[in-house]
């Protein structure tokens, strides 16, 4: 939950050097399980709204449980991501990866980073 009261948190700073939202924006989300059980919970959009009350914002959300960053099966005929990232007319991709790369241990560190 620390994670979530961070980020969200943040999502209201004035620094300069953060994103910043226009109204219009679409932001979508990609990644494994976590960013995917963000649809049923979706306490990060409520912050992102009560963060921003009067930006209009779209949010998309991409995920599939146990994507990797190089690994993403999808039944057959289903378009890449790059494909789906572009219809939605992404501004603000947010990548949720790591988790399940991290199973390889610190031998697969170096894979992840590529």
């Amino acid at each position: 939950m620390i994670p979530l009261l961070l980020c969200c948190s943040m999502l209201g700073a004035s620094d300069s050097s953060l994103l910043q939202l226009e109204s219009g924006d679409t932001i979508t989300i990609v990644g494994n399980t976590f960013a995917e059980r963000m649809q049923h919970f979706p306490y990060f959009e409520a912050g992102l709204r009560a963060a921003y009350p009067g930006l209009d914002v779209h949010v998309r959300n991409l995920a599939w449980s146990a994507d990797e960053v190089a690994l993403q099966p999808r039944p057959l005929n289903f378009a890449g991501m790059d494909t789906h990232i572009d219809r939605v007319g992404t501004d603000v991709l947010i990548a949720c990866f790591g988790m399940n790369e991290s199973f390889a241990g610190e031998d697969g560190l170096l894979q992840f980073r590529r």
